[in-house]
């Protein structure tokens, strides 16, 4: 099997059964020279990087994704602790996953969760937390509020999410 860059040499590569599981495979990414942007940071894209793949079988969409993201993101363990650490943000629906918990961008302590419905269904989720808050709102991208928040005194929030949609939601503990 034969690899074509635009622009770049050709370069062999063992067919897939010649590929033993476990090896590193070699691969060149980037441009040709091994450039990379030098602003505005001067040290981005330098150095080893490091990508994981694995090939398996999937029984569907939700196991690749649950086999990908236990690749990309293991568990983390801590030491001398008995206890374990619960995580701040579940959801109830299996297609749906937990993308990112940050603080807002804008510095106010609100907390933003962004989610992503990976089936391509309909779901409705509910969004618990490990704290309670004063008052949600979905927000854009940005962070920039799509409409009215909904107040609440509890830690749960009711969302219906459209197929494959990426959704985030502002938290604030205290108005």
């Amino acid at each position: 099997m034969h690899v074509h860059h635009n622009n770049g040499p050709q370069r062999r590569v063992p067919p897939l059964g010649r590929v033993r599981l476990g090896r590193a495979l070699p691969i060149h990414l980037g441009t040709p020279g091994g450039r990379a942007p030098k602003y505005p940071d001067p040290e981005a894209d330098q150095g080893m990087h490091v990508l994981r793949t694995v090939l398996g079988v999937a029984g569907g969409v939700i196991d690749a994704a649950s086999a990908g993201y236990r690749t990309n993101l293991p568990v983390r363990t801590l030491k001398n602790d008995h206890r374990g650490v619960e995580p701040i943000v579940t959801v109830s629906a299996a297609s749906v996953f937990v993308e990112a918990v940050k603080l807002a961008e804008d510095r106010s302590g609100d907390v933003v969760i962004r989610v992503h419905e990976a089936s391509g269904a309909r779901p409705r989720t509910t969004v618990r937390l490990d704290f309670a808050f004063e008052v949600a709102w979905l927000t854009d991208l940005l962070e920039r509020a799509l409409g009215q928040g909904t107040g609440h005194a509890q830690e749960t929030i009711e969302l219906d999410l459209r197929p494959v949609e990426i959704a985030t939601l502002r938290v604030s503990r205290h108005r």
